[in-house]
Order: C-alpha cells, then sequence, then structure tokens
C-alpha cells in the first residue's frame, strides 16, 4: 500500500499530551503519512515544542493560529491545508490521543479490503483499557461485533476518510466551534456511504475522567462549553426531522428537572443551555465545499 495519509491534529494549551500523541504516531507501522497540526493559539509551549520537531521532521507540518478556531474551526483548516498534499485519506485525530503502532496500518488494511466506504472509526479505550465512553460510536442495529462492524456515527478520535468523500460531502461546519461537529459530519457521511469500525485499531485516548460530559454534573470551568452542545444539537434536529426535533425537547425538559433537582449552581446551567437553545433557533451555519477557490478563501478567512 503506497496511498498517502494527511494526519490532522487540532491541538490547545495541551503540550504534554500532545508531545506523546505526536511521538505515537510517528512511530506508525503505515510510513506513508504527513501530519498537520492546528495550534489554535496555545500558550504553554506547544510553539516551542512543534516548532522544532517541525525543523527536525518534514513530515511535521505545524499552522499556529492568531485565534482559537475551536475543534471544528481547527479541523477545516487542516482539511483545507491538507489538499496542497494530495493524500488519498485525511485521518483525524484529537491531542490526548496516543495510538499502538498499527493502528494507522490496520484502518489502511480494513480500507483496501472493503468498498466503497465513507469513513473508518478506530477503537478509542481509555487509560485503564475500557472503552472511552465518549467515544464509542454508533452502530447499525444488527452489525456490532462482526469483524467490521457498520456505524452511523462516531468522534474526531482516529477517524479515517478518503480524499474522495471529502470531496463529495464538503467540511465540517465550522461554525459548530465546538461540541457535535464529529457528529454531524460522520452522520452526513454516513447518508451517503457506508461507515465502519475497526476494533482491531486502537487509540488509547488521555481524558481526564472516563464519564461522559453532562451540564448537571459537570464542574464551573468548563459549563459555558455547553452554550454550543445545546446551540448544535438543536441545529441538528432541526435539520433531521420532527422526531428529532421532539426527542432534543425531551432530553432538554430532562435536563431542567435534572438541574433544578439535584445541581449547584443552578441559574448558571439553566442560563447557559437555553442561551444555546434560543441560538439553534436561528442557527442556521452553511456547508462549505472543498475546492481550490474554496481552500484559498477559507484560508484567508481564517
Amino acid at each position: 500500500m503506497n496511498k498517502k495519509v494527511a494526519i490532522i491534529i487540532v491541538t490547545y494549551n495541551r503540550c504534554i499530551m500532545l508531545q506523546e500523541c505526536l511521538e505515537a504516531l510517528f512511530k506508525q507501522t503505515y510510513s506513508s503519512f504527513e501530519i498537520i497540526l492546528v495550534d489554535n493559539h496555545s500558550s504553554d509551549g506547544t510553539s516551542e515544542l512543534a516548532s522544532g520537531i517541525a525543523r527536525s521532521d518534514s513530515r511535521l507540518h505545524y499552522f499556529r493560529q492568531d485565534t482559537n478556531l475551536g475543534g471544528a474551526g481547527g479541523y477545516c483548516y487542516g482539511i483545507c491545508q491538507a489538499e496542497k498534499l494530495r493524500c488519498d485519506y485525511v485521518w483525524l485525530m484529537d491531542d490526548d490521543a496516543v495510538c499502538e503502532a498499527r493502528a494507522l496500518e490496520y484502518l489502511m488494511t480494513a480500507g483496501s479490503q472493503l468498498k466503497n466506504w465513507g469513513f473508518l472509526s478506530g477503537k478509542v479505550l481509555w487509560t485503564d483499557w475500557s472503552l472511552c465512553k465518549m467515544n464509542i460510536p454508533l452502530f447499525i442495529k444488527g452489525t456490532s461485533g462482526q469483524l467490521y462492524s457498520q456505524v452511523r456515527k462516531a468522534t474526531f478520535v482516529s477517524l479515517l476518510i478518503p480524499w474522495k468523500v471529502i470531496q463529495h460531502v464538503g467540511l465540517p461546519i465550522k461554525e459548530f466551534f465546538i461540541w457535535g461537529d464529529d457528529q454531524e459530519y460522520t452522520e452526513r457521511i454516513s447518508r451517503l456511504f457506508p461507515c465502519f469500525y475497526i476494533a482491531q485499531s486502537v487509540v488509547v485516548h488521555h481524558t481526564a475522567q472516563n464519564t461522559g460530559s453532562d451540564i448537571v454534573y459537570d464542574s464551573l470551568d468548563r459549563l459555558d462549553r455547553y452554550y454550543y452542545k445545546y446551540r448544535n444539537e438543536w441545529y441538528i434536529s432541526r435539520r433531521n426531522g420532527l422526531i428529532s426535533c421532539l426527542y432534543y425537547l425531551f432530553r432538554l425538559l430532562r435536563d431542567t428537572c435534572h438541574i433544578v433537582l439535584t445541581a449547584r449552581n443552578k441559574l448558571q446551567r439553566l442560563r447557559i443551555m437555553y442561551q444555546g437553545f434560543r441560538q439553534g433557533l436561528v442557527f442556521r451555519p452553511a456547508i462549505h465545499y472543498l475546492s481550490e477557490k474554496e481552500t484559498e478563501s477559507y484560508v484567508e478567512q481564517t
């Protein structure tokens, strides 16, 4: 196999974990790759680390942003930069994820055996080697446990996408900033192409805790990000139709009740949640498609 892969990492103030992430990537047994590192204006030494590595290994392409584009904007920027490398695939990776040495090899092997697929999702474990709860894909009923299980949604931790699929479906929605951009994008792809979970390809995700995110119990310093959750998920629900909207409203009511009954700082949590919900009523971001003109325009804007 000599297909070229662009590995795209978006980072923000995780210098120590980023170093471990990069070291694991450079040890991959599948060697036909280049790394695009998008730095969302980190202030913790990331620039010095990445610049030093880029000087010693030309496979690392480092792009420091003047402002924080969020994960969604960072991946959009990285994909646009990947077009210049004339790659066959992109592999989206988080900056606190550490890949096993054959993770990319297993994905590429599976990709060569499957036909006309939209994305391949690797197996993401937590530091104790249990499944990482925030990265469990949504399986299509009846396919879980198969050699290549079919999935409908996945996350941007170890996600391999053919370049031709990106050209067809467009870019992730950069206006999402954070939260739900991976769910929206993978669902957009899986509507058009079969997509698969490759359990042999293993990545360890070094999150602080192996729990799902929950506005009811999360710490105060993390609450602001839930604005994007409720805004972006309302947009996705509106796009998916009436049943999806009703389910979103049910979850909104459920979360409201849980906050009122059990949470501390109730008013702060409720305010952020309903600000996101209200903004989601009018949130209508455009989906941009990749072309030479579009790429130049996007890079100039950011």
